[in-house]
């Protein structure tokens, strides 16, 4: 959808505890954005080593639900998944992310989808610039200062640009919008973590809490959620336009 090559897509922080169910959220919306024709990217933070694209897992199922393309984040290990035009692969188009590395296509795995493995490519052993935004995504993890390394901003330059939505699972200490999600089962106090936070723009549960004065939106209509973001990025470019 992106009309505006110049534009850089919204990025939105899903928060929530282990079990509330923000992955199968994120899944819907990812597929009712890209039902709308939004190049929707995905990005998840795990504090845990992983293997990349096994069926079943967070980031899979992001990918397959229509993400764009997707990334996989810990400590120490990335994995980035997009959708590419095979034309330019077999071409021999060059993958140049502007580091100093210049990854020929021929050496990448490509599959019969047009979808490139890449995660080989952006391994943690990889050159000092891949390892300071690695560095600077467990930082963020941990809960440090990251005004010194706008991570989000180096990711979306290298990976996510041509994306209209990147969709985050964690980094909670990353100043970008925020979305947090409860289910009164898990959180029966309904204590919420992130409403005090300024870039908390949406709350997300199973019941209403009084007097909140920032928007709720039950977790279970995941069309009213998409709705409001959708309004939220419109409401945003304007305010930036004037």
């Amino acid at each position: 959808m992106k009309n505006n090559s110049e534009s850089r897509p919204f990025a939105v922080s899903f928060l929530a505890k282990s079990g509330t169910g923000k992955t199968t959220l994120i899944e819907k919306l990812i597929r009712i954005f890209a039902k709308k024709n939004y190049k929707v990217s995905s990005i998840k933070h795990t504090d845990h080593k992983f293997e990349a694209d096994i069926k079943g897992k967070d980031s899979w199922r992001h990918k397959h639900a229509g993400a764009f393309s997707t990334m996989l984040l810990s400590d120490d290990s990335m994995a980035f998944f997009s959708d590419i035009k095979k034309n330019d692969v077999f071409n021999g188009a060059s993958f140049n992310t502007d580091d100093g590395i210049n990854d020929d296509a021929s050496d990448r795995d490509v599959k019969k989808t047009g979808i490139l493995n890449s995660s080989a490519a952006y391994a943690a052993d990889g050159d000092d610039r891949r390892k300071e935004i690695l560095k600077s995504s467990a930082h963020a993890g941990a809960g440090g200062n990251i005004h010194n390394i706008n991570l989000i901003d180096s990711l979306i330059d290298k990976f996510f640009n041509d994306a209209d939505i990147l969709i985050v699972e964690g980094f909670k200490d990353i100043a970008i919008p925020k979305v947090e999600l409860f289910r009164k089962e898990l959180n029966p106090e309904l204590h919420l973590k992130y409403t005090d936070a300024p870039d908390c723009i949406l709350v997300c549960g199973d019941v209403i809490i009084n007097n909140l004065k920032i928007p709720q939106i039950d977790i279970n209509q995941p069309d009213k959620i998409a709705v409001f973001l959708e309004k939220f990025i419109k409401d945003k470019k304007e305010k930036t336009i004037t």
